[in-house]
């Protein structure tokens, strides 16, 4: 099986994920122009696809799946670009649904697992 590795920005104030559009082509992942809509962000306006995405999470050592993730890719110079390596942005819908994280600036943490795992673990 092939695959794309990038690097993923977590981001509790978007409401969706997005991927380049790069590596869905190189993966052969279906994008429709069906599902391709007008999008708004900080950056602007933009058009991009909806996509489902298989993808894997590591966090630090550990391995976690995470299945199929909903992703917008957008139809823009960068997200076409195989060079671009921006991170993915993971929002809400697509990676905070599937994932409980912890973040403690002052002891300078990041801890990530599935949702529910802690509470059944004690540590909530």
């Amino acid at each position: 099986m092939s695959g794309v590795q990038g690097h993923g920005l977590p981001d509790t104030g978007a409401a969706l994920s997005v991927v380049p559009l790069w590596p869905l082509r190189r993966l052969g992942t279906p994008v429709s122009e069906k599902t391709k809509r007008v999008m708004y962000s900080v950056s602007g306006m933009f058009e991009a696809y909806n996509a489902d995405i298989a993808a894997e999470m590591q966090h630090d050592n550990r391995w976690l799946g995470t299945g199929t993730i909903k992703a917008d890719a957008p139809d823009t110079a960068w997200s076409r670009d195989s060079n671009s390596r921006l991170p993915l942005l993971l929002g809400l819908d697509g990676f905070f649904s599937r994932f409980d994280v912890w973040i403690s600036h002052s002891k300078k943490s990041f801890c990530l697992g599935g949702v529910g795992d802690w509470a059944k673990d004690g540590m909530v």
